[in-house]
């Protein structure tokens, strides 16, 4: 009984440890700052940029680099197309390029900016790719390789600029503001004036109340998040602009936060060299990844909702097995089978025993 007591506790308190994230895989080769990541559509490979202007394709499942191309200065920002067959990345000197997956070609180089630019993001549809920079957002066409849209912004920076995971809405960080743009498709205007049929209405601007540096939508479009200076996380709901919480995130400025695309995890990271994993309706603490020797840049969840990417300030680059992925469900239905098979044994031997106990009362009884 002693021992079986024991193997319960035990596997109790290991069940508890498993809920927590697990380093994966440990990429190395990065001289400089890694400044942006992401995964690929397939959750297969994982994108990295840094400051030598250095962008790198990574195998997942061996940690091998596949590609290493250079954009030629600094780069800020790297995201895939949602095909996967395409990736843009985005420098300090105002340029913006185009890179085929496989073959790492060369494909356009977009250079209207002329001041850096932080962010990107491309459309669910994957026909438009959204830029920011010091008082500008342009919107570029991805099939005609051209710009289609911009979108002015007074006095401030576009750090960070994000579709809606539904293509209804572009959200942009202009200094303590979150400007939340609908858009239009199959806008007749736009269309006669050469604009590719979108254009932006601003929807509504919510306040942070101290610089923004990021902004992320949920995948099913209902939430976006907001962080900067100050520590904080803001979560609003999207449609009405409704406060949901803050939490007290980080100690100093948080420079990156997203969504896991299931909607139930939110990641941040930041200047306090610590990355941490949320329950995202609810701003609930899960996880604290320490360990990082210097301030944390860039965070992204993989489609597949198993893993975490993250990357910081002194070259570190790392992938984290999250709980509850693909992986996690393996090893929690093995430890229920295992349970069941301990409690199965157990009722087992008591019920010998008891049998036994009960047939000796039998023969040892005496009218």
């Amino acid at each position: 009984m002693k021992r079986m007591m024991l193997c319960v506790f035990i596997a109790v308190i290991w069940c508890q440890a498993s809920t927590a994230a697990v380093l994966y895989r440990d990429l190395k080769g990065h001289t400089t700052s890694v400044s942006g990541v992401d995964f690929s559509p397939d959750s297969n490979y994982l994108a990295s940029c840094d400051l030598s202007g250095s962008v790198r394709i990574w195998d997942i499942s061996s940690g091998t680099m596949l590609l290493d191309v250079m954009h030629g200065m600094p780069v800020e920002a790297v995201q895939f197309s949602p095909s996967g067959k395409t990736f843009a990345t985005a420098a300090r000197d105002g340029s913006i390029k185009l890179w085929q997956l496989v073959s790492g070609s060369l494909i356009k180089t977009f250079d209207d900016f002329k001041e850096p630019v932080f962010s990107l993001s491309f459309s669910p549809d994957g026909k438009f790719l959204a830029s920011g920079s010091n008082g500008r957002i342009i919107i570029w066409s991805t099939q005609e390789l051209k710009k289609s849209r911009e979108i002015s912004l007074s006095g401030c920076w576009a750090r960070s600029v994000r579709y809606s995971g539904d293509g209804k809405y572009l959200a942009s960080s202009c200094g303590p503001l979150v400007k939340i743009w609908d858009i239009n498709h199959n806008d007749i205007i736009s269309k006669l004036t050469g604009g590719g049929g979108i254009s932006f209405s601003e929807k509504r601007s919510l306040d942070f109340g101290s610089p923004v540096y990021t902004c992320a939508f949920s995948q099913d479009s209902e939430y976006i998040a907001a962080a900067g200076e100050g520590g904080l996380i803001k979560v609003w709901r999207a449609e009405d602009g409704f406060l949901l919480y803050t939490v007290a995130g980080h100690e100093g400025i948080i420079w990156t936060l997203g969504f896991s695309k299931d909607g139930r995890l939110m990641a941040s990271g930041g200047a306090d060299r610590l990355i941490k994993i949320w329950a995202a309706k609810t701003g609930k603490i899960l996880d604290t990844i320490a360990g990082q020797d210097d301030e944390v840049f860039c965070v992204a969840f993989s489609p597949a909702g198993n893993k975490l990417a993250g990357a910081s300030r002194n070259m570190l680059l790392r992938v984290w097995q999250l709980p509850g992925g693909p992986g996690s469900a393996v090893i929690g239905n093995a430890m229920v089978i295992s349970f069941c098979a301990m409690i199965a044994v157990f009722l087992g031997f008591r019920l010998g025993v008891m049998y036994r106990r009960n047939k000796l009362k039998v023969k040892n009884w005496k009218p």
